[in-house]
C-alpha cells in the first residue's frame, strides 16, 4: 500500500512540475499582438495632381472626371496596343 502511495505523489509531483514548466511556453503563445494602425485619410487630390503632370483631365458627359494623356494620337485607347 506504501508504494502504491509514493507512486501516486510522484506521479502527481511530476505532473505539477511539467504544467509549471510549460507555462511560459504557453504564456508567449498567448501574447496580445499589437493593435492594428489606425488607416489614414486619402484623398484623390493627390491622385489628380500626379496625373495632371503628363496630361490634363476634363469632364466627359458619360464618365464623369476623365484624364487625357498629352502627346497622344486622336484615336489612342488605353490598353489598346499593350500599353
Amino acid at each position: 500500500m506504501r508504494n502504491k502511495v509514493l507512486i501516486i505523489a510522484l506521479i502527481s509531483a511530476a505532473l505539477l512540475s511539467n504544467t509549471n514548466s510549460n507555462a511560459g511556453v504557453y504564456a508567449a503563445t498567448l501574447t496580445p499582438r499589437p493593435a492594428a494602425v489606425a488607416p489614414q485619410a486619402v484623398t484623390v487630390d493627390a491622385f489628380y495632381q500626379s496625373l495632371g503632370t503628363y496630361g490634363h483631365w476634363f469632364s466627359h458627359d458619360r464618365f464623369g472626371w476623365v484624364w487625357m494623356p498629352y502627346d497622344v494620337a486622336v484615336s489612342w485607347r488605353p490598353y489598346s496596343v499593350g500599353q
